[in-house]
Formats: structure tokens, sequence, C-alpha cells
């Protein structure tokens, strides 16, 4: 496991994360505060901006900012981006993100923006702001695997969270927005 608390600023151009910028493989047991600002032009994320990553009983809060800035960009809590080829299917499972503070971009998602696998046992708190210029989701925004389900997940809106898309369409959701693979048993709660 690892441990990683960023109070300053974190300022990349592609693939900026609070762990790693890219990263093939597996995280495990892991935890990020970004108490700070993590900010990538296309790929941003409190543990990795872009690539074909797993995560398993990671933890983040994320009391500061994440930002994507470009027009095409990709941004979450734990990941900006984990798609693309690999012989090993990519999973999340047993994670949990705290969103005090705020994360913007293009695809916006409180764990991850933009996704190819499954989700398990994952938990997302939101009362902060996860915003998208095009399209926003409390858990994950774009996931175009159909064998990536959805299992058993929740994301709780607090008093004061605010998920929220900058499209003329308003194009915003709870728990995902364009999902291919199915969801099952899974929660949101609005307190």
């Amino acid at each position: 496991g690892c441990s990683v608390t960023i109070l300053g600023e974190i300022n990349g151009i592609d693939n900026v994360g609070g762990v790693a910028g890219t990263w093939k493989g597996t995280v495990e047991s892991c935890s990020a505060t970004i108490g700070g600002t993590v900010v990538g032009n296309t790929y941003a994320g409190g543990f990795i901006g872009n690539g074909y990553a797993s995560l398993e009983n990671c933890v983040a809060h994320i009391n500061g900012n994440i930002t994507g800035n470009e027009s095409d960009s990709n941004v979450g809590g734990l990941i900006g981006r984990s798609i693309g080829p690999g012989k090993t299917p990519i999973f999340m499972k047993g994670c949990s993100v705290t969103v005090t503070g705020n994360i913007s971009g293009r695809n916006v998602g409180g764990a991850v923006g933009d996704w190819d696998g499954p989700i398990e046992n994952c938990l997302v708190v939101i009362s902060g702001t996860v915003t998208g210029n095009y399209s926003a989701a409390g858990l994950v925004d774009d996931n175009y695997s159909e064998e990536g389900e959805i299992v058993n997940c929740s994301v709780v809106m607090e008093k004061d969270g605010v998920i929220k898309s900058r499209h003329k369409w308003d194009m915003a959701s709870a728990l995902a927005w364009d999902y291919y693979g199915g969801v099952r048993d899974c929660r949101v709660w609005v307190m």
C-alpha cells in the first residue's frame, strides 16, 4: 500500500495524477488526500491520470481541486482515464472517494472519468462539486465495455453536494452517465 497527501499543486500537460501520471497494473490498499490542486490538460485523477490500471481497496479524499483543462479531458477522483489494450482486464473493487472539494473537466466522474471494466463494492460521497463541461456522474462518467458491470456500489449526495453538466442538454447522473455495462444492486442516497 501507499499513502500520498498533496497540499500544494501538481500541474502537468497530459497525464497527471496524485500518485502517478500514467500506470499499468494494479494499485492496492493505497490512500490519497488531495488538499491542494491536481491539474492536467487531458487526463487528471487523484491517483492516476491515464493508464491501463486496476484499483483495489483504495481511498481518496478530494478536499482540494482536480481539474482537466482541455475540451476533451477525462477527470476522476481516483483515475482520469483507464482504457486501452491489455491482456488482463481492468477492475475496481472496494474503493471509496470522498469529495468535499471540486472535480472538473469535460467528462467527469466522482471516482473515474473514462473507464473500461467492472466496478464492485465502491462508494462515493459527495458534499463538494463534480462538474463536467460535457457530462458528469457521481461514480463513473464513461464506460464502453459491455463486460463492465457496476455491482453493489453507492453514491451518497450530501446536503451541499452537486453533480452538474455545463452542456446545453444537462448531461449529469448520480451513478453513471454513458455506461454500456449493466448495473446491479446499486444505491443512490440523497441526504
